[in-house]
């Protein structure tokens, strides 16, 4: 009895410990840290309380272009971040999945291939991104190899750098996607896929019939955390172009308040204000998506 009691105490010494380091997690660098930032956004530099002046100071400066502020020009480029992800590199990921889940041939090389960039640092795919498009770089030697132009510096020309950073989103942003719709359509009894191809579907009516009605739930899981993520969409901008060139995002913008002007309560009110925003949005989302449709079970 005594050694049974001994091993129950250890036990439960053990999961004590374990739940302790999210708990100890959450409190500190979730709870502490957001408390700390509300506080901070009604607060100068010196720590008096100003009041609503940085949130003033924020609106003031919402549809200004100028290098110290560039507020406008953030919020576009963070909204076309999140279109994009949502109108071109969902969709995308969609039909890659469905591929794979078909097994087409090599289909397990090509995952790994499509993985490879969440495997490998971000400092290093922005590298070898960068050193790819250069000017005299392997691209620019492809293209004049067949009898191209020269190609412009795309992430030092304001014409070309958003859309460049665009590609490279578009590039390395399919693996998460791809494991979670590839792993939802795996699910899919195959009695429902028989039954749909005895009846003659085509593989486009499959996706859109079958297929993503039974993978709604993950489209929707997925849909909801990326507009939880909408004001922090900013892609590799630090990396990239440091916010120059037509690239300031929110995300890069509260970056620079801090860093470059050295005005933490100002980056305070900015995310302040977005998270205030970003909190009815995604229970306005998750509202959406359980309207549009419920959850296919199986």
């Amino acid at each position: 009895m005594k050694t049974f009691n001994q091993r129950k105490k250890q036990k439960n010494l053990f999961l004590i410990i374990m739940l302790a380091i999210p708990v100890l997690h959450f409190f500190v660098f979730w709870l502490y840290l957001n408390i700390n930032s509300f506080v901070l956004a009604f607060n100068n530099l010196l720590g008096d309380w100003v009041g609503f002046a940085n949130f003033e100071w924020y609106f003031r400066n919402l549809f200004s272009d100028t290098p110290s502020v560039n507020m406008a020009e953030a919020i576009r480029n963070t909204v076309t971040f999140w279109l994009f992800g949502f109108l071109v590199e969902s969709p995308i990921s969609i039909i890659i999945s469905y591929f794979f889940y078909k097994k087409i041939k090599g289909y397990k090389a090509y995952k790994i291939i499509t993985y490879l960039p969440c495997i490998i640092g971000t400092a290093v795919m922005v590298a070898v991104f960068k050193g790819f498009i250069r000017s005299g770089g392997p691209l620019d030697e492809i293209i004049q190899a067949f009898g191209g132009n020269p190609i412009p510096k795309f992430l030092y020309d304001s014409r070309y750098a958003m859309k460049t950073m665009l590609i490279y989103n578009l590039w390395s942003g399919f693996g998460i996607n791809l494991i979670l719709y590839s792993g939802a359509m795996e699910r899919i009894p195959k009695e429902v896929v028989e039954y749909a191809l005895l009846d003659g579907v085509t593989p486009i009516q499959e996706i859109i019939h079958i297929t993503f009605p039974l993978i709604w739930s993950t489209w929707s899981m997925c849909f909801i955390l990326s507009v939880g993520n909408l004001f922090t969409s900013s892609g590799p901008t630090l990396l990239m172009t440091g916010g120059e060139w037509g690239t300031m995002t929110i995300a890069y913008s509260m970056y620079q308040q801090v860093y470059f002007y050295k005005q933490v309560t100002r980056a305070a009110a900015i995310g302040t204000i977005f998270t205030l925003l970003g909190v009815p949005l995604v229970l306005f989302s998750r509202w959406l998506v359980n309207k549009i449709r419920e959850p296919e079970e199986y």
